[in-house]
């Protein structure tokens, strides 16, 4: 597909507090695992919104360093018992995470909410 050459590049919508957290992210994995880097970016989407599925069970750990790779707004999906203590929940409810079970209504309500924010996203940069 051709990319349209009157179209002007929109920088993702990012809020403020998603941001703060993100660079707080960034700071601590840039000093404890070195250079946070997205390999192939260019098979990414340039707008609009996409789902990164990793192949096997992720921790918050991934979860916080594909935070850290990307420049948009990521809603993590992240099973409840790999967050612990305050400060990882802290965490997790300032990215945005959706914690859940691995069990029962919890994972149903867990994918919906991403789903249904995911929804969001596309029709805000559908029009």
């Amino acid at each position: 597909m051709a990319k349209d050459p009157f179209m002007i590049a929109q920088r993702p919508t990012v809020s403020a507090g998603y941001r703060i957290f993100r660079w707080l992210v960034r700071s601590w994995l840039g000093y404890g695992s070195g250079k946070v880097r997205a390999l192939e970016p260019e098979s990414a989407p340039e707008g609009g919104p996409a789902v990164l599925v990793v192949g096997h069970p992720g921790t918050f750990h991934e979860a916080l360093t594909l935070v850290a790779a990307c420049e948009c707004q990521l809603r993590c999906l992240v099973e409840r018992q790999q967050v612990r203590g305050s400060v990882q929940r802290f965490i997790a409810w300032g990215l945005s995470m959706c914690l859940f079970e691995t069990h029962g209504e919890n994972l149903r309500r867990a994918v919906e909410t991403a789903s249904n924010s995911l929804g969001r996203i596309a029709s805000r940069t559908a029009g």
